[in-house]
């Protein structure tokens, strides 16, 4: 109260209207800012730059209104760019963050909490922008390629409905081996890893090209391929595998391990004999040798004109021969065992062996007889055992070279030597003098 006049009461009925406006003026601009933030975007438009360093290209960037424009425009770039799609924010200046990084022509999901050091990037528009991109890299399609620096080779992947296709290709460009992993949950990161891993290899290991560039090589070389028939000069490394023999058919059949234009093949070779009954070229009875040459992937019986199969046949029929001599001597145990190989070999009459694979056969003999002998040598532990070697060598001298010989000949003298002097040393009880009583 105040002379009469109670305050409280005037100050409630006559200022109430001037406070209720002005608290409700202030709340209507706090609604409006409000409003204003929440129907401005934070993402104003989103990037796409082809090669985000300008290594490999001439670096651009395009911008877009909307995620599904700037992910076309993304997808249409090759992979061996590194290319880049991102968010800019409307602020002044803008900001920017990249939502999918490829780099060495792996796509990555950027993490946009850890990248947005302020935070400000981590929200609602981000998250869904981020979900987006995720669902794009689970579905698209991908193609890439790559040289293996440390073996000058080459290596393709690409999605498939099942998984991942890969191709290894040589220097030249044509095709070695490939297959399908066939673990669509698995990422292209994860089965790069697997498929490189069983070849002694790991990403690091590649280094990204052009896809198409590599693929355009690969269909050149293949059509040269195709335009150049195979000689008999195109198979080399021989190695025998197996070998059976069909009595019934009068068939025998050898695997071997060999090259083929320079690519691993498995080369088999099979030869017999065809007796003609009822054929008007040949006698009633009369027997034809007769023979097969397959190789597996591309067959080179199809590839290679007659007169070179006829060549390479020769070259075959000599390695079959070397071959089953080569397993004859891994399995002898003694040196009478290659006694009885070398006699083989002396009575033979005709062969189909050249020079060099005779040469391989007595090759190895020699290695074979050497180191029975070394065995022997080093197991003999007296004179007599030193006696038995001695004639070993002498059985030994028609399958061992000269100077073969010669060397053996020494390791037995010094080894006699070594015994003697060993049982000539006197025993330490018999260089210790008694003690006194």
């Amino acid at each position: 109260m105040g002379r009469g006049i109670d305050l409280n009461y005037d100050y409630v009925v006559e200022s109430h209207p001037a406070v209720l406006d002005g608290f409700i003026g202030l709340a209507r601009e706090k609604f409006a800012e409000l409003e204003k933030e929440m129907a401005e975007p934070f993402i104003s438009q989103y990037y796409v730059v082809n090669d985000a360093y300008g290594v490999n290209a001439e670096r651009e960037y395009q911008y877009f209104p909307d995620l599904d424009s700037a992910l076309t425009a993304y997808a249409m770039l090759p992979n061996h760019l590194e290319k880049e799609i991102g968010m800019e924010s409307t602020e002044q200046p803008p900001t920017r963050m990249s939502l999918i990084k490829c780099r060495n022509g792996l796509e990555t999901l950027e993490d946009v909490e850890a990248a947005s050091l302020s935070g400000k990037w981590v929200n609602t528009e981000s998250r869904e922008a981020l979900r987006m991109a995720e669902i794009y890299l689970d579905n698209h399609d991908t193609e890439i390629a790559y040289r293996l620096e440390s073996l000058g080779r080459y290596f393709t992947i690409q999605t498939v409905s099942d998984g991942y296709d890969y191709t290894f290709y040589d220097n030249q460009f044509r095709e070695l081996d490939g297959g399908v992993y066939d673990n669509p949950d698995a990422t292209l990161a994860e089965a790069m890893e697997d498929i490189l891993g069983n070849e002694g290899l790991s990403v690091a290991d590649c280094k990204v090209m052009n896809f198409e560039e590599l693929q355009e090589k690969a269909n050149e070389a293949e059509q040269e391929k195709n335009r150049k028939p195979l000689t008999a000069e195109s198979v080399t490394d021989l190695k025998g595998k197996s070998h059976e023999y069909y009595a019934g058919d009068r068939e025998a059949v050898y695997e071997f391990d060999c090259l083929v234009d320079g690519r691993p093949a498995v080369l088999t070779y099979t030869t017999g004999q065809r007796e003609h009954f009822y054929s008007p070229l040949y006698d009633r009875g009369e027997i034809e040798d007769v023979f097969s040459i397959h190789t597996d992937g591309e067959d080179i019986w199809d590839r290679m004109p007659q007169a070179e199969l006829e060549k390479l046949e020769r070259l075959l029929a000599g390695e079959a021969e070397a071959f089953s001599i080569e397993e004859r001597i891994a399995e002898a145990g003694s040196i009478y065992d290659l006694k009885e190989i070398d006699y083989y070999m002396m009575d033979m009459e005709r062969t189909a062996m050249t020079k060099v694979q005779r040469k391989r056969i007595w090759d190895g003999l020699d290695r074979k007889g050497t180191a029975i002998l070394q065995k022997a040598i080093d197991n003999a532990g007296n004179g007599e055992g030193i006696q038995s070697v001695r004639e070993l060598l002498t059985e030994a001298q028609g399958i061992l070279y000269e100077e073969q010989y010669t060397n053996l000949n020494e390791v037995i003298r010094k080894r006699e030597t070594e015994l003697a002097a060993a049982k000539a040393m006197p025993l330490i009880s018999d260089m210790t003098e008694p003690e006194n009583p």
